[in-house]
């Protein structure tokens, strides 16, 4: 399989496995609003899908580092390069922390 084929398969069983109903529900519990709205489960699966998308198009389009990351509205879409094949990642993320800065 062509490595455009293996993202692109990637990306389509991220996006049917990916629970977005429980991060919609995740965002109502929370109050989490979107440009001061309710975002739609359409609006959120869309929001994941332009950021997958986005990943999936810049490794397919030669991106050189063996990690890449995009983000918004509490998603982040990743790709990582492990002995030579391209993984995708698709998170939803609510709190993060790191000891980068200490």
């Amino acid at each position: 399989m062509s490595q455009t084929a293996n993202l692109w398969q990637q990306q389509c069983k991220i996006m049917d496995r990916f629970n977005f109903e429980k991060v919609q529900r995740t965002m109502q519990s929370l109050g989490w609003r979107w440009r001061g709205e309710d975002p739609t489960l359409e609006q959120i699966k869309g929001t994941a899908e332009m950021l997958i998308n986005y990943v999936t198009r810049a490794i397919d389009e030669g991106w050189e580092s063996p990690f890449l990351s995009t983000s918004t509205g509490g998603f982040k879409a990743s790709g990582h390069l492990i002995n030579g094949n391209w993984i995708l990642s698709l998170e939803f993320v609510v709190a993060q922390e790191d000891g980068q800065y200490i």
